[in-house]
């Protein structure tokens, strides 16, 4: 098992067997998917954050087990932004589903980036997501 390095260049541990083994002894509550209609709700959520904090999210993609997204205008506390981006969700899904439940993993990469060029690679990014059930767009739903 190697610890997250989350590192601009780093190469990524895909597949690693320890890494999987870790995370599953880990694992506090039952493996969580959404379904594209969650889908909406958890894009409705983090759109929802977004605009009560005048962010915009330049683009989002969620997928049945994981979600991705670009903000701007935001502070450049990370964590704080992915905190309010999952809290928001979170309680949106809650609601949806009519009981409370535990729909996101602690932390998440919380990546600043540093000018236009690293904003477009991620925006192209994220966009190009394999399974994706829903995307965002300049704070607008956009289907995959």
């Amino acid at each position: 098992y190697r610890a997250k390095r989350n590192v601009p260049g780093t190469a990524y541990d895909r597949d690693e067997r320890a890494t999987h083994q870790r995370a599953k002894t880990l694992q506090k509550y039952p493996t969580t998917w959404l379904t594209a209609e969650l889908a909406i709700v958890a894009a409705e959520g983090l759109i929802a954050a977004a605009t009560d904090r005048e962010w915009i999210i330049l683009r989002a993609a969620v997928m049945s087990n994981h979600v991705h997204v670009v903000v701007a205008e935001c502070p450049d506390g990370g964590s704080a932004v992915r905190r309010a981006l999952k809290g928001v969700s979170q309680a949106a899904l809650n609601a949806y589903v009519g009981k409370p439940g535990s729909w996101w993993t602690r932390g998440g990469s919380d990546r600043y980036l540093h000018g236009e060029r690293a904003i477009a690679a991620a925006v192209n990014y994220v966009a190009r997501q394999r399974g994706m059930l829903v995307g965002v767009e300049n704070n607008l739903i956009v289907m995959g």
